[in-house]
């Protein structure tokens, strides 16, 4: 039943999403053609300036659509008028919460690919690929392909959680301005400041514990430096990955728990 959800809430949204992902991949095929068209762009000023203009307006209307998007599809389908109707199909909470998550997740890495292909057809031109080559391959006699590959990895995973961690915390929110008898979205919004204040705080308490209990983070860059080498800053690169995944994990979980009760009630 989740897939079916999950199905259903791809294809509501994608009315939204794919025209301004054909707007934005044009837009910037048409700005890289005319990059490489001219030997320089100001033969053809206006034109190259209009291009690039337009490109960067839809991209940041594809943002702002997805952050309106994913509010509304979850404000309106499970908090607003459809949700009598939501909460009577013989699904569970936690399906209803996955499939409005998943498919916030994967529109926001269909947003990112779009985003990162449009910076690529308009950047096409002043790439020096042999350059990039170059400084892969000097890393690489640093750092062998596996560890890198495992560093990237880790740093595109916290990136990941990060993002269906604030997705949460939005969820959390409106889940939240539910219980106001009037102004629920408004409600909602001030719930939302209020959580990040208070999640802001606990990580300054959190932090002052640490010093209070003698962690002297003043000498944490005098311990870095002192670290044997390369194989020493790699170790500490994948402590502080695995420690903010899990970090970034606890608060996700948090989040999803108090929503979960909420949306149960």
């Amino acid at each position: 039943m989740l897939g079916k959800l999950l199905k259903y809430e791809m294809r509501a949204s994608a009315r939204y999403f794919v025209p301004l992902f054909i707007a934005v991949l044009v837009m910037a095929l048409l700005n890289g053609v005319l990059s490489l068209s001219f030997n320089h762009p100001t033969e053809a000023n206006w034109i190259y300036g209009l291009t690039i203009a337009l490109t960067v307006l839809l991209l940041i209307a594809l943002w702002v659509m997805y952050l309106v998007v994913i509010v509304i599809r979850f404000y309106k389908n499970l908090l607003g008028d459809e949700g009598y109707l939501m909460f009577t199909l013989p699904v569970s909470i936690h399906q209803l919460l996955w499939s409005k998550l998943f498919g916030a997740v994967l529109w926001g890495l269909a947003c990112i690919v779009t985003s990162a292909l449009a910076i690529l057809f308009m950047t096409i031109s002043g790439i020096d690929f042999s350059s990039i080559r170059e400084a892969l391959n000097e890393l690489l006699t640093v750092v062998d392909g596996g560890t890198l590959i495992l560093l990237s990895g880790e740093y595109l995973l916290i990136l990941l959680a990060s993002a269906i961690c604030a997705i949460l915390l939005a969820y959390l929110a409106m889940s939240i301005g539910q219980l106001a008898n009037e102004s629920r979205f408004a409600a909602s919004f001030a719930a939302y400041i209020g959580l990040s204040i208070v999640v802001q705080v606990l990580a300054t308490i959190l932090t002052a514990a640490l010093y209070n209990w003698g962690v002297n983070l003043e000498a944490v860059p005098s311990w870095f430096a002192q670290l044997n080498g390369v194989d020493g800053i790699i170790t500490v690169l994948h402590i502080f990955f695995g420690a903010s995944l899990a970090l970034i994990a606890l608060n996700s979980a948090v989040y999803y728990a108090i929503s979960y009760w909420l949306l149960n009630r």
